[in-house]
């Protein structure tokens, strides 16, 4: 698959990347942990506009070799038939974990607005707007997948 660049944003620098290890906690979380990127500059914008401050600032060259893609309603629908938990109203992550390497969302805007025409009752989809822009999650640092990450001097 292509190789694209990606920026992760955070308070403390990176010393490390690790694995994520699959927890049954994993499962009452919104999003699942790991290493978050975003496309283009969108999470930067996202935290000018809640105020939030981020002191470093890093280039990701990633490969998606065994990432879970989701970027058509039709994969979103596929994720939650296989993954949803109705008893924490969200993702199995652990399942997930163990099966891919991590997960990206694309054509975000797109997809939240199908999820925001759903009933406001429907809570399998209330997960889905803690993603909050174009970006995905890296699980396994181990792999292949995170093929530079570079410190951006500000």
């Amino acid at each position: 698959m292509t190789t694209i660049y990606f920026t992760h944003l955070s308070k403390k620098p990176i010393n490390s990347i690790h694995d994520e290890k699959p927890c049954k906690s994993n499962n009452s979380a919104l999003k699942p942990k790991g290493l978050w990127f975003s496309k283009n500059n969108e999470w930067e914008e996202f935290c000018i506009g809640a105020g939030w401050t981020n002191n470093y600032e890093y280039e990701l060259e990633i490969d998606f070799d065994n990432f879970l893609i989701i970027d058509t309603i039709e994969k979103l629908e596929q994720l939650i038939e296989k993954y949803y938990n109705p008893k924490t109203t969200c993702i199995k992550w652990n399942l997930i974990v163990k099966k891919y390497n991590g997960i990206y969302f694309n054509n975000y805007h797109s997809i939240l607005n199908y999820v925001r025409s759903k009933s406001i009752f429907d809570l399998k989809y209330i997960w889905f707007y803690s993603v909050d822009v174009n970006s995905g999650c890296i699980f396994k640092a181990s792999s292949t997948n995170i093929k530079s990450c570079k410190k951006i001097e500000s």
